[in-house]
């Protein structure tokens, strides 16, 4: 009788007794059985799981875990049942969308042919989608969400062989009378292919003609040279594109041109309320896409900065060179109001600016405010990282900026803006030549400025409570309130100003101690200033006081401009407060009770 054992590779006989030879498994063969063996059990547990969820009790679970699921923006989806095949051929039953305020669109049946195992090679592939009949309640309201971090256009293949909806109905909440129409087309886009085919109708309310029209054709296939194009938008006033888009006008949107791949020249035309919108040519050539022309795109904003920006007219031109879902950026937008130059690139795949840089002039101040003026006002912005929270550097001159009666003169700033929670803080080093109009902060002009700090931006309010200011006789802190919409600005200085003028009084010495707090009405400036005088002009306040004076007293800056102060104190030869209060308006009224 012979045992066999396996030793290191080989079998190495080892004889027991005159008749018996033992060779003994070698570990790793014994590990590898079991290996092999516990791939098999997981494959064929594999197999388990697969054909129990095609089966009805296992389509309930799939049901189960798809109502379970609830996106961030909050909406969900509901289903009945499903029957069918989960791998082929399937018919959804009861598929209901959701968002926070309940159901917007229902369809009774929507049958499903699609291969879900060509997902783990990176491809969507849906052979065709068809609902007989579906509603949409209402236009759905999500919450809003941080940006995602996902990619825009993801590394994935999705490929849409055929969608329709034989009958849509609109109900009467989305547009304010029932409406019915029908939507088909398909979808492929792969690397460096992109095909979309779109048809949708919507007739006019009770059955009459007129309503909304759309058909999409793009067919973009590189290696073929191929390249067409053609939109047909008609939306009438009261449509459900105007009214998911907000208009209140008809708009109409055409798009067209001939050529291939290599060279093809089109040209886009909008009319919002039967006057122009846009007018654009449009050019591919290997790749590169341009856009040149006019744009009355304020016309789609309400009143506000980017709209007084865009100006009547926006002059466009515009070109883009994408591979491998990135984007070279090279063009400009201008009006009577602004100029912007953009260079750089977006990558898509990523969600990142890759030194995208925004060159700005600003040729009429008050777009932006009402009471903003200067001359040669320039920036340069230069976007880095991630879209949703970029690494913004920025540079700004200008020969003059004015914010009302206050003035910079040979403005020079730059720094690096830092995303927080609930703001942007923009770090500020600044020089300028000359501020001009403080006379009540500072007494005067400042000359051979330097400010450092940082500002805190949240829309249309700018706020900071640590600029360092520093010129040839200010050593301070700057407190600021802006608030850019209503054109109101409001300013403090925290620490020493020397020399401080008040014309037909004399010349002062101050310390502040000040900061911002928030009330119930708003943002207030609160602190404590002393004054010491140096020379008084005017003989009847020096004969009054004996000579120079020192005071004090606390002081409060509320948001509706007045000013009130408590604990007066005030000494002089010839007199003395020991106490006082009172307050001044913003119409120039005075009010004092001393001691």
């Amino acid at each position: 009788m012979v045992d066999i054992v396996a030793k290191g590779e080989q079998d190495v006989p080892r004889r027991e007794s005159e008749d018996v030879v033992v060779l003994r498994a070698s570990p790793w063969r014994r590990f590898g059985k079991v290996l092999g063996l516990g791939l098999l059990a997981l494959l064929a547990l594999a197999a388990l799981i697969l054909a129990f969820l095609d089966t009805g009790p296992g389509r309930r679970f799939v049901v189960n875990q798809v109502e379970s699921l609830e996106f961030e923006n909050g909406m969900r989806i509901g289903i009945d049942r499903i029957d069918g095949s989960l791998y082929g051929e399937a018919t959804i039953r009861g598929l209901t969308l959701y968002d926070p305020q309940g159901a917007f669109f229902r369809a009774p049946v929507a049958r499903l042919d699609w291969r879900p195992f060509n997902y783990l090679r990176n491809h969507i592939d849906i052979r065709s989608l068809y609902a007989p009949e579906a509603r949409l309640l209402r236009l759905p309201k999500f919450d809003v969400t941080e940006p995602s971090e996902g990619p825009l256009l993801p590394d994935i293949d999705i490929d849409i062989r055929q969608f329709k909806i034989d009958r849509l109905v609109v109900e009467r909440p989305v547009t304010g009378e029932r409406r019915v129409g029908s939507v088909e087309g398909a979808l492929k886009i792969a690397d460096g292919r992109a095909q979309v085919r779109l048809n949708g109708m919507v007739i006019g309310g009770d059955g009459r003609a007129g309503g909304d029209r759309v058909a999409l054709e793009l067919n973009a296939v590189p290696q073929d040279n191929e390249l067409a194009l053609n939109l047909f938008l008609s939306a009438p006033r009261g449509g459900v594109f105007a009214r998911m888009a907000g208009l209140d006008q008809p708009l109409a949107v055409r798009v067209a041109g001939e050529g291939d791949w290599a060279r093809w020249n089109g040209r886009l035309s909008a009319d919002l309320g039967g006057t122009p919108l846009a007018k654009l040519a449009l050019s591919a050539r290997d790749g590169t896409l341009g856009a040149r022309g006019q744009a009355r795109a304020s016309r789609l904003l309400g009143p506000g900065v980017v709209s007084n920006l865009l100006g009547p007219v926006t002059n466009v031109e515009l070109q883009s060179t994408w591979e491998n879902r990135r984007a070279e950026l090279a063009g400009r937008l201008s009006s009577d109001v602004f100029q912007l130059v953009a260079n750089g690139g977006l990558d898509l795949g990523r969600n990142r600016f890759n030194a995208l840089k925004l060159n700005f002039s600003l040729l009429r101040p008050t777009a932006i405010a009402p009471n903003l003026a200067g001359r040669d006002i320039r920036g340069l912005v230069s976007l880095n990282g991630a879209m949703a929270r970029p690494d913004v550097d920025y540079a700004l001159t200008a020969s003059r900026l004015a914010f009302g009666d206050t003035g910079v003169i040979g403005l020079r700033a730059a720094g690096k803006a830092r995303f927080r929670d609930d703001h942007v803080a923009v770090p500020v080093n600044a020089r300028a030549q000359a501020i001009t109009g403080l006379d009540s902060i500072a007494g005067g002009t400042l000359t051979n400025i330097r400010i450092n700090g940082d500002f805190a931006v949240d829309w249309p309010r700018i706020l900071s409570d640590n600029l360092r200011i520093r010129s040839d006789r200010i050593d301070a802190n700057a407190v600021i309130v802006a608030d850019v919409s209503t054109g109101r600005y409001t300013g403090a200085l925290d620490g020493r100003i020397d020399n401080y003028r008040i014309d037909s009084v004399g010349i002062f010495n101050i310390r502040t101690d000040a900061d911002l707090r928030s009330t119930g009405a708003g943002l207030s400036l609160v602190g404590t200033v002393r004054a010491r005088s140096t020379q008084l002009f005017n003989e009847s306040v020096r004969n009054f006081l004996g000579g120079n004076l020192t005071a004090s007293a606390q002081l409060r800056y509320a948001p509706d401009g007045s000013i009130r102060f408590s604990s007066l104190r005030l000494a002089a030869p010839r007199i003395r407060i020991t106490e006082g209060s009172g307050s001044y308006d913003a119409q120039g009224r005075i009010n004092i009770r001393a001691r």
